[in-house]
Formats: C-alpha cells, structure tokens, sequence
C-alpha cells in the first residue's frame, strides 16, 4: 500500500494511523523487493525496537521461523535477555558488546519515538524481567551497533 492508502485504511477502521512519533512498522515496496531478490542470503527485516517485520526462508531455515512467534517473542531484545536467546555463538567478550549495542539501539529508539506506548512498555517488562538488561538500561549505555562476524549453532547443520 502507499502511504495515502494505508492512512485511509486506518481512517476505514476508525483508528488513527501511527505518527511520527512511533515506530514505523512497515516495509516499503522498496525494501520488500530488495528482500524479494535476496533469496540466497538469510535477510531479516526489524524495526527500530528489534522487532522482526519479515524474514525471508534462508533466514528463517538458519535462524529459526519467526512466523508463529507472536508479541515479545517477535523481538530480538526481548528473545535475548528473557527468551530462548537465539543460535548465534558468542565470546564473553562478543556477548557484553552485543548486549550493550542492544540496550543502546534500544534507548536511541526511545529517544526518536518518544509517543510509542509498545516500546515504552517494552522496555519497562525488560527492566523488571531481566537483571542484566536492568543493570544495562540504568548504567545509561549509548553507543552503536557495529557488524560482526557470527556463528551460528543450526540443529542439524552443526557449527
């Protein structure tokens, strides 16, 4: 859908489309054919809480299908601190850089969107249901994301 017709869609249902204040959930026609072509290369599309929009097959065959994951289950944060974690292997090292760069990316969405109720309450289930995430968001973490190499535990494939 363009942006006009999601608006109307939102207007037909009586509720007010989401602002610039919240979280964009949508894939633009732009990044879906991107996600389209890519279908060698396990790609995931999230927003900017972490939450997993789509994911295509090889993604989902070498990091488990997120189409029946359902809430916080669908976010990364959450599946890592509360959840089941995921395959990727980590050094100590590699884990305290990934889990800083994830309550960083987290208090930098907050920041951006400070209207999204869904993030807010996010962040407040994170902070009373994982220690390390509280100890992380109240030591005041900025920082980035930065691309690493991963390995990944698949269940039959091995390392």
């Amino acid at each position: 859908m363009s942006g006009d017709e999601r608006v109307h869609l939102f207007g037909l249902a009586g509720l007010a489309p989401p602002g610039p204040e919240t979280i964009p959930a949508r894939i633009t026609p732009g990044v879906q054919r991107l996600l389209d072509r890519m279908t060698g290369t396990p790609v995931a599309v999230y927003d900017a809480s972490w939450t997993v929009l789509t994911a295509n097959p090889a993604h989902a065959a070498l990091m488990g299908d997120p189409s029946g994951w359902r809430g916080n289950e669908r976010n990364g944060v959450w599946r890592h601190f509360v959840g089941p974690g995921s395959r990727a292997r980590h050094t100590p090292e590699s884990l305290r850089a990934f889990e800083a760069a994830l309550v960083a990316d987290l208090r930098t969405a907050a920041a951006r969107y400070p209207a999204d109720l869904r993030l807010r309450r996010l962040i407040a289930r994170l902070r009373a249901e994982s220690e390390r995430f509280a100890g992380l968001w109240d030591s005041g973490a900025v920082g980035h994301h930065e691309s690493a190499r991963k390995t990944i535990d698949h269940r039959r494939r091995g390392r």
